[in-house]
Formats: structure tokens, C-alpha cells, sequence
């Protein structure tokens, strides 16, 4: 009996992990964890940990400490993240897989640096190990069938670009990630009658900087020890008040602390690219809520966009090269 090959196309998020496969019935599969390992305990009760028994050696993956080097291609834990998504997206206790993942522009650019980060996985090895849910452990084997590196940024758009029409202007896709913010110009080709892009351009300043940055001002004003999870959070699901240690904070009231972070972006965007307000801007990846919030009045032109798909654009991207 042969068994089917199965595709997982993963997003390796500087704050979360991002997921999509396909179902039997090509029912699209988006799973999410935060890009934390937690090793050598087995004390948390959070319903984001996911708890690994690999080589021996049991982590938690989606809980703990973020597992964000800005250099993708060379962090730690990178198979057993993989098998965990895996196993978040495929029931299968033996899963043949086709994996696809994704490098920054100015990282996918380098030959060394793919061939490093696809180094970190052993193509048609059995990954053999164990996962635990409802307090059982469950035996689990996955084998790589093949392994490829995309670009984010450009994936994004691939995911959307059905949904653009042109209108006279150029596109400008903004992702802004954890650490990063990728940027590319597209411009309508009437030869190709479709949109055609620009070399990639990438940014050092994410959602990272702009939600420390409203974390240490309510510390510094109130002496509180709040921290950047609790803001995090409140920011990506629109809760207007951190409550803690028996007082209440309005987010609003220390939002613009993070607006010399968003103006470092927008000013090297219009660096790069000139006045904003010659393009259709699509703002996508986790920091876009936040980035949005804070800067807003400078983009003219803006694209709406569901926020799953802006939420697993690269990934869903991915599927589709």
C-alpha cells in the first residue's frame, strides 16, 4: 500500500509558526503556534505548548522562550517545530511530507544560506518520536519526500494576487514580521497582463520593536513589570485594556510609544520606493494590525484583506509555487 504525500507549507515566524496543508478533499488546513521552546519541563498547563519527545530529549514547542534568530536559516529546533506543525495540521500516525518553507529576501538571496537552512532536514529519513495529547504519549513517523525554499514577501503576494485588479497604480506589499518588514514593488506588465515584481526589499524593524516599545513605556510610567506576551496579545486580538496586578491600562494611551519604530519603516520605504502615495499598499503578516493602528494616515491607498490571509499569506504562498 502506497501511502499519499502530503504537503505542509511552513512559515518560520520571528513571534508565531504558520501552518497550511490540504485535507482529502483539498479543504485548505491553517494551523498557528507561537515560535517558543520550552525544554526540560513538564510543569506547563498553557493550551499553545505542544510537548515533544525527540532523540530523547522532550521540549515544549509554543511555549517558553521565543526561538526568533533573525538569521532563519540557522536556528535551533527547526525539525522539531516542523513535527510538531505536522502533527497540528495531519492526524496521520505515519506522514510522508512534502515541506516547504520560506527565507527573508536579503537571506533567500544567498545560496549558502538556503542550502543551510534545507541542510537541517534529512530528505527520506523517519523521523521517529513522540507527541503527548490528552495525557497520552502517541508514536508518531514522518518522512521527508522533498524540500524546497521559498521567498516571503513575493509568496504573500502569490497567495492574494487573484484578488488585485489593476488600477493605474503599483503595488506595494508590505509583510511585516516579527523582526523584519519585506517589501516589494510590483508594476503592471501589459505585455504579461499581470503583475510583475522588483527586487525584494527588507527592513530590520517589525512588530518585535513596536510592541517592546509599548511594553517598556507602561513599565517605565508605572513601575509595573508587564510583560511583552501580555501586550502582544492584547494587540492581536483587540482588547483595549491590559489588566494586571489589580490595575487596568488603556492600550491607546501608550500605543504611539511604538510610532518612532513605525516612522523608521515608512521613512525607508519612501527611501526605497518614493511617495506612498503613488501605490496600492497591501499590508500583510502579524505586525500589520499594529503598524496599521499607528500609521494609518500616511497610506493613502490601502488594499483590505481578510486577516487569515493576511495572517498565512507566505504559507498559503508557498502552496501555490
Amino acid at each position: 500500500m502506497t501511502t499519499e504525500i502530503k504537503e505542509l507549507n511552513l512559515d518560520l515566524g520571528n513571534l508565531e509558526l504558520k501552518a497550511v496543508g490540504f485535507d482529502s478533499n483539498d479543504n485548505v488546513i491553517l494551523k498557528t503556534l507561537h515560535n517558543k521552546i520550552l525544554q526540560g519541563s513538564e510543569d506547563t498547563l498553557s493550551p499553545d505548548a505542544r510537548y515533544l519527545n525527540y532523540n530523547d530529549r522532550r521540549i515544549w514547542v509554543g511555549e517558553g522562550t521565543l526561538n526568533n534568530n533573525i538569521a532563519k536559516y540557522s536556528r535551533e529546533f527547526l525539525v522539531e517545530q516542523m513535527l510538531v506543525m505536522s502533527c497540528e495540521v495531519y492526524n496521520d500516525d505515519y506522514l510522508i511530507l512534502d515541506l516547504k518553507l520560506g527565507l527573508p529576501p536579503s537571506q533567500y538571496k544567498e545560496d549558502t544560506h538556503r542550502n543551510e537552512l534545507i541542510s537541517k532536514f534529512e530528505l527520506n529519513k523517519e523521523y521517529k518520536f513522540k507527541i503527548r495529547k490528552n495525557n497520552k504519549w502517541i508514536d508518531k513517523t514522518i518522512k521527508i519526500n522533498n524540500i524546497d525554499v521559498k521567498i516571503e514577501g513575493y509568496s504573500a503576494f502569490i497567495s492574494i494576487a487573484d484578488d488585485i485588479n489593476n488600477n493605474g497604480r503599483d503595488l506595494l506589499i508590505c509583510d511585516v514580521g516579527g523582526n523584519t518588514t519585506d517589501a516589494i514593488k510590483f508594476s503592471w506588465s501589459n505585455k504579461y497582463q499581470k503583475f510583475i515584481p522588483s527586487t525584494p526589499f527588507t527592513i530590520s524593524k517589525g512588530q518585535v520593536a513596536m510592541i517592546t516599545d509599548i511594553q517598556q513605556k507602561i513599565n517605565s510610567i508605572h513601575g509595573a513589570d508587564i510583560s511583552f506576551d501580555k501586550v502582544d496579545e492584547c494587540i492581536l486580538y483587540n482588547v483595549e485594556k491590559i489588566l494586571y496586578g489589580g490595575y487596568s491600562y488603556e492600550i491607546n494611551d501608550y500605543i504611539n510609544a511604538a510610532s518612532d519604530s513605525a516612522d523608521l519603516i515608512i521613512n525607508q520605504l519612501t527611501d526605497k520606493f518614493g511617495s506612498l502615495d503613488n501605490y496600492e499598499l497591501i499590508l500583510l503578516g502579524g505586525g500589520h494590525k499594529l503598524f496599521n493602528k499607528l500609521k494609518s494616515d500616511k497610506i493613502k491607498h490601502q488594499t483590505n484583506i481578510c486577516d487569515a490571509d493576511r495572517f498565512y499569506a507566505n504559507a498559503l504562498g508557498y502552496s501555490m509555487q
